[in-house]
Order: C-alpha cells, then sequence, then structure tokens
C-alpha cells in the first residue's frame, strides 16, 4: 500500500511557540462525525480539573443532533454549568482569523470519527500547533509522530491526553517545534509531486514487465483484491461504452434517472430543487452536465444554514431556507420537486422535510429509491 499526501503549501514562518496557558481549539463543523460529542464529554471533565484552561470552538454549526436539530445546542447543553463559561463557540471565521486563533492557541483536539486527509489539521501544524487527533482515521497519518493520537470514542482517554499537553510544558514544545517542521516536509508539493510521479511511472513499468503473464497475474490476486477491481473494471467500461445504467450510483446519475421520471409526467424538462448546500451537493454538481445536457435544471437549493441568511448563494445557484420554501407553498405559489442531496442524512432529511411534503411538493430520496433498488 502507497499512501502520498496531498501538496499544502505552508508560509515561510519562523517557529512561534504556544503561549503560556493559550485556549485550545477545535476547528471545523460543529458535526457528528468530527466527534464534538465525545469532545464536550471530555471537557466536562478536563475543565473541571483545570481551572484557568479554556476551549474554542470555531467553525459552522449544523443540524446533526437528534431529530435534525442544532449540533451547537446539543453540545451547550450537554457541558457542565460550572465550565460552560469557558468555553466558546465563534461560528464560522475569515481564514486569517482562523490563522490569529491558531497561533493563539496552545494546541488543538480534532477527534473526528471518519477523516480522510484533514486541511484543518495540516492548518494546525503549518501555525506550529499540535493536535490530538483520533486513532484509526487518516488524521493520523497526517499528524504522524507530531501529533497525538487517542482511543476512538473514548472521553476519558481524551481528557487525559488534554491533561498531559496542558501540564507538560516541554512535550507540548517538542510536539509544536515537530509539527511545523513535519508538514512542511510531508505535504511539500515538490515532494508530493515527485512521489506521485514515481508512483505511475513504477505502476507503468511493472505492468509493461508482465507483457503475457499479466492475465496469469491478475487471477492470482486474492478474492478480497479482485472483487473491487473487477467492480471497478466493469464500471470504467461501461462509461466508456456511454451505458449509464451500469454507473447508477454516481449522485448525478441518479439525480438524472429521477429528472427524467419527472419529464416524462410533465413533457418538458424537469426543474427540481435541491435539499442540503455541502460537499455533497458540491459533488452532485460536478456533474450537472448530465442533465443539462438533457434539458433539465437545478433552479435553487434549501437549506437552513445561518451563513445564508447573508449569501443567499451557493456554487451559482440561489439558496433559500426550508421554511420559506414551506411559506411560499402555503401562500398558493408552485414549488419544484425537492430531491434529497445527501447520501449520509438522508433519513434525517426526510424527517425535516415532512412539513413541505404534507402541504403537497414531491420530495425524493437520491439514494433510499426503490428505481435505483430495482436496477442494482
Amino acid at each position: 500500500l502507497t499512501t502520498i499526501p496531498h501538496p499544502y503549501v505552508c508560509r515561510n514562518d519562523t517557529f512561534v511557540a504556544p503561549p503560556e496557558n493559550g485556549p485550545m481549539l477545535f476547528v471545523g463543523r460543529i458535526e457528528r462525525l468530527k466527534g464534538v460529542e465525545m469532545l464536550v464529554d471530555a471537557l466536562n471533565i478536563f475543565l473541571t480539573d483545570n481551572l484557568s484552561a479554556q476551549f474554542r470552538f470555531i467553525g459552522p454549526d449544523t443540524s446533526t443532533a437528534p431529530g435534525g436539530r442544532s449540533m451547537r445546542q446539543l453540545l451547550h447543553a450537554r457541558l457542565s454549568p460550572a465550565i460552560a463559561g469557558r468555553v466558546a463557540f465563534t461560528g464560522e471565521m475569515p481564514q486569517l482569523e482562523v490563522e490569529d486563533e491558531l497561533r493563539g492557541a496552545s494546541f488543538c483536539v480534532m477527534p473526528s470519527l471518519t477523516e480522510n486527509f484533514s486541511l484543518a489539521c495540516c492548518e494546525a501544524l503549518a501555525a506550529g500547533r499540535t493536535v490530538i487527533v483520533a486513532e484509526s482515521t487518516g488524521s493520523v497519518d497526517v499528524v504522524g509522530n507530531a501529533g497525538v493520537a487517542c482511543a476512538q470514542g473514548s472521553s476519558t482517554a481524551l481528557a487525559a491526553h488534554m491533561q498531559n499537553l496542558y501540564c507538560d510544558r516541554n512535550r507540548l514544545l517538542d510536539l509544536s517545534r515537530r509539527a511545523q517542521a513535519h508538514i512542511r516536509t510531508l505535504c511539500s508539493p515538490k515532494t508530493t509531486a515527485a512521489r506521485r510521479v514515481g508512483y505511475y511511472q513504477d505502476t507503468i513499468d511493472s505492468f509493461q514487465k508482465c507483457g503475457r503473464r499479466l492475465p496469469a497475474k491478475m487471477m492470482s490476486l486474492p478474492p478480497q483484491c479482485a472483487g473491487p477491481l473487477l467492480i471497478a473494471f466493469n464500471s470504467i467500461s461501461a462509461y466508456l461504452a456511454s451505458d449509464r445504467s451500469a454507473d447508477l450510483g454516481t449522485p448525478g446519475n441518479r439525480l438524472v434517472s429521477i429528472m427524467d421520471g419527472i419529464a416524462r409526467e410533465s413533457g418538458r424538462g424537469a426543474e427540481v430543487l435541491l435539499y442540503g448546500a455541502g460537499k455533497h451537493t458540491a459533488r452532485l454538481l460536478t456533474e450537472r452536465h448530465l442533465w443539462e445536457s438533457r434539458g433539465h435544471r437545478v433552479v435553487g437549493i434549501l437549506d437552513d444554514h445561518p451563513r445564508f441568511s447573508t449569501t443567499r448563494e451557493y456554487l451559482g445557484i440561489p439558496v433559500e431556507s426550508l421554511q420559506r420554501a414551506h411559506q411560499r407553498v402555503r401562500s398558493g405559489e408552485k414549488v419544484p420537486p425537492i430531491v434529497l442531496s445527501t447520501d449520509t442524512y438522508e433519513d434525517q432529511f426526510w424527517a425535516q422535510a415532512a412539513a413541505i411534503r404534507d402541504a403537497g411538493v414531491a420530495v425524493l430520496r437520491l439514494y433510499s429509491n426503490e428505481e435505483f433498488a430495482n436496477a442494482a
């Protein structure tokens, strides 16, 4: 297995030691998968034992608490009243302000339950701040020996690691110095580009040496490797042959199938709203050529995040709240069908859309859909 990190450009700042008794930071979305519930439980332990310590959550709120509620509100309710005054939630901040926060911090705590390549960790390391991350995630590879890996899901273990870094100034300084040097080496654009080119060249060379022995070599692959490869080869072949049905799993093709169904009923190109303005929608919109080439359109996005109270646009598409769309329906205005644009929180989005469904607006699932299940 070869792991090559993404490039990350660091500024040529000299190392500045963490301030004495500086606050600890979390940087990222306030959501369940970022491990924030476990983090708050750890803070109830750590901050109770360290009366001068402070913690700051930097990042936007999400509706990932049970029932689609605010995760920030859930964390507030979960904090012990005795320490709540020493825990701040700043909300989303401009990049330059995040950098200022990092420079003023002691260390960072980002115990995501799942993570691939954490840019937030890169930012912290580049600022010379060590990070506590969760084991069995990609963040462990990012921080290397410049960070601390904590047992997954253990708030007591997390509190103990925070206590160690908070009380052991020498260890904190050592890890902080390592952090800045580590990220500049690990993610240097020049180094990562050379490694990537070398990897592809080695792969090409190894296949060229196989010659006629390649089929036999493929036959020798263990099932756990051969299975995924065959699926990938089949998908690639279908894509090259323009057989879209074999590649129904992509978000864009799923949306095209939904839009085609709407168009068959209406006799004209489909217009839909997407519910959700997150990473999934960003990925989905990279395939917009699939439906636009067939005369279909995404005419708007529904999202209740506070950041859209001032900026009512996402990737060039107008955004309004689900509540506002519901108000339009009640006033007699026609609202297009709504497609749930999420792969992780589809059930939650479905529940949140109950009122507008009851008002007669078609709400369609992108994944839990009988048509797709039958096609598979």
